[in-house]
């Protein structure tokens, strides 16, 4: 094997030459060729170790990229805090979302704090500085005010290093979009909300109007009536005895006694009288209908003028003033359609809640209930019961709407309040969306159940307890 050439510039400075190797023992013989052959195999190694480190190093490489890549398209950076030092190292992904100088290897704590919304300094000191001990990771979304006036939103996630309290790592990861979703989400919601509330009111104005709308037609038949029999020929006949009486006053015993017309008029009277009474009992019928229909759009009117204060206030509110208006407005619907409802309740309740809101979604149910009981094809007694329930322990009062109408299938339960649902033909389905939406605002809920198709279904409707009460019993009358 050929000499090495490290080998060979060691024998050579050791004075020893290729035509002495003859003339040494086998033994250094042996040992020269192992040295030989150990050079060689160290540059083999060595070579393969250099080539791998190059290969690792353009793999190395090659994932960093990827990496940085991936944090680029996620908008999120690592980055290492010291307690000690108070210093912050962040990565390039980082410094370019926070719009700082790339060479700038460290900032300070206080040059991080600068980054930050004034509302959030407190979030912020809390996971560095108050959390020491803590093994846990923490985690907070953080306002940025970014340079040029530029803001967003940051979700910061720290997690102590192991057996070091002094260091914090973590990652940054932008969520501005994620907030500016929830926001446009929510502004939807509330111009859904008021959007339903308005719908809501119409409904409302269209429901009184048609009570209004039938009290009237129901006058005019009185007023029809009445007419008729002011108009009657039996006034014009009682009229005309009367101006034959008058004409005749002189001799008025002679002509009731005498006259052949006369003698009849005594007896005309007579049946006359029973004509009146029948009449007068028709006339002070139809007047007394007259008074009643009267007074129901009077208490219509008084009613409406009572919820049209300001949308959206919390006040207390008592739920069986407004249960009563609910029916009051309803109550021609379920006459027409022969539907008994009944109200258990004992006393007074009071909820802290917007009233306008409440009454559009009590209508809403009553509604949904009137719908339900129409839908059943068989013949059977109509029935919706309203129960108020209170529950001091959770502060809260319970308002269940159960009709015994067509019920709900248990896989369509979880789709009941959805926007746009509705298993009535010509339907919005925007009704129970919009109760659950406007039960939420008011801190309260509004939930669904049913055995099944064609057991009823019931709509149960949470509200804050108010701590005002009365305990004086109060019951509604059944419609």
């Amino acid at each position: 094997m050929e000499r090495h050439k490290l080998l060979a510039r060691q024998m050579q400075r050791d004075g020893l030459s290729e035509s002495d190797m003859d003339s040494l023992p086998s033994s250094c013989k042996n040992l020269i060729e192992s040295i030989n052959q150990v050079y060689y195999e160290t540059d083999q190694e060595r070579y393969l170790l250099e080539r791998s480190m190059n290969i690792s190093s353009r793999e190395m490489l090659d994932l960093n990229q990827k990496l940085e890549r991936a944090q680029e398209i996620a908008r999120l950076g690592y980055w290492q805090y010291s307690r000690s030092s108070d210093e912050m190292v962040l990565s390039s992904q980082l410094k370019s979302m926070f719009k700082l100088n790339e060479s700038q290897s460290v900032i300070t704590y206080q040059e991080f704090i600068n980054l930050i919304a004034e509302e959030d300094f407190s979030k912020v000191n809390e996971i560095f500085h108050n959390n020491k001990g803590e093994k846990k990771a923490r985690q907070e979304i953080i306002r940025f005010n970014i340079s040029n006036g530029e803001n967003a939103w940051y979700q910061i996630k720290a997690d102590p290093l192991r057996g070091d309290s002094e260091l914090l790592s973590g990652i940054a990861m932008d969520v501005t979009q994620h907030k500016e979703s929830e926001k446009k989400i929510i502004d939807l919601n509330r111009e859904l909300v008021i959007t339903a509330r308005k719908v809501g009111m119409a409904d409302i104005a269209t429901s009184v109007l048609h009570n209004i709308g039938n009290v009237i037609n129901s006058s005019n038949i009185s007023l029809g009536i009445l007419k008729e029999n002011f108009n009657s020929k039996i006034y014009r006949n009682l009229f005309s005895v009367g101006g034959m009486l008058k004409e005749d006053e002189s001799s008025l015993e002679d002509y009731i006694t005498k006259d052949e017309k006369g003698k009849l008029i005594p007896l005309y009277i007579s049946k006359l009288i029973d004509t009146l009474l029948a009449s007068h009992e028709t006339c002070s019928k139809e007047i007394s209908n007259l008074s009643d229909q009267l007074d129901y759009v009077v208490k219509i009117m008084a009613s409406q003028e009572g919820i049209a204060g300001i949308l959206g206030e919390t006040e207390e509110i008592c739920l069986l003033d407004l249960l009563d208006l609910s029916l009051n407005i309803l109550r021609k619907m379920f006459e027409k359609h022969d539907i008994h409802v009944e109200t258990k309740c004992s006393h007074n309740v009071f909820v802290l809640a917007d009233q306008t809101r409440v009454l559009q979604i009590l209508i809403n149910l009553l509604k949904n209930a009137k719908d339900s009981l129409l839908k059943v094809k068989s013949a059977h007694q109509k029935n919706i019961s309203i129960t108020v329930t209170e529950n001091k322990s959770s502060s809260s009062t319970t308002i269940t709407v159960t009709d015994n109408g067509v019920g709900i299938d248990p896989e369509k339960l979880i789709d009941i309040f959805l926007p746009r649902y509705s298993t009535t033909i010509g339907g919005l389905g925007l009704g129970l969306h919009t109760s659950v939406l406007m039960a939420k605002d008011m801190d309260g809920s509004l939930t669904v159940s049913s055995d099944g198709v064609g057991k009823g279904a019931s709509f149960t409707l949470t509200l804050p307890l108010s701590k005002k009460g009365d305990d004086l019993p109060k019951e509604i009358e059944d419609v």
